[in-house]
């Protein structure tokens, strides 16, 4: 789903138990929290139930694709694509090692 406003992304989240299992809804409402604390400015993602583990949250700007599969056991795998510098990068597989470099990514794409 396209998120035209952050209202639109907090009711989304807020019935998000509709779309997934409760257990499941709590465990992206979790990890978006841990994001938004990292990167007050974040905007709201695309998001939705897709992606290879099971949830994509998506982030794209001029220059700058970010998206992350987040699994039901918290488990999560992202890329990034800088367009401008035809450079590209992320994990394929449990990312938690990786999750400072995320937030270095989700900050640009906070700061565009």
């Amino acid at each position: 789903m396209i998120m035209t406003s952050t209202t639109d992304w907090e009711t989304y989240l807020l019935n998000l138990d509709k779309i997934v299992s409760p257990a499941y809804a709590a465990v992206i409402r979790t990890f978006w929290s841990r994001l938004v604390e990292a990167v007050p400015n974040l905007p709201p993602p695309q998001a939705g139930p897709g992606g290879e583990l099971g949830f994509c949250l998506a982030w794209d700007t001029p220059t700058l694709h970010v998206d992350m599969d987040l699994a039901e056991d918290g488990t999560w795998e992202w890329f990034y694509s800088r367009r401008d510098r035809d450079e590209y990068g992320g994990s394929d597989g449990p990312a938690d090692a990786e999750e400072a470099l995320l937030i270095d990514w989700l900050k640009e794409v906070g700061s565009q």
